[in-house]
């Protein structure tokens, strides 16, 4: 969330401080927009690498039985 925090952060000050160039401009934050897409596609990924981990480490063992205290 901090790299979309900063990406658009990054494309406010393009629109508000870059030079007057109005096609520079729109490049530029496209270019972010497709970086900021790329990001989130690539936390996905690793949202379900990690889903992936936890769930061999958070399965019941076979074999093992719980007793309650």
């Amino acid at each position: 969330m901090k790299q979309v925090e900063k990406a658009v952060g990054l494309m406010l000050g393009v629109v508000n401080t870059i030079d007057m160039n109005r096609s520079r401009q729109v490049k530029i934050i496209r270019d972010l927009e497709a970086k900021i897409v790329a990001d989130r596609n690539r936390l996905g990924e690793i949202d379900v690498r990690l889903a992936k981990i936890a769930i061999q480490h958070l399965s019941p063992i076979p074999g093992l039985y719980r007793t309650s205290f």
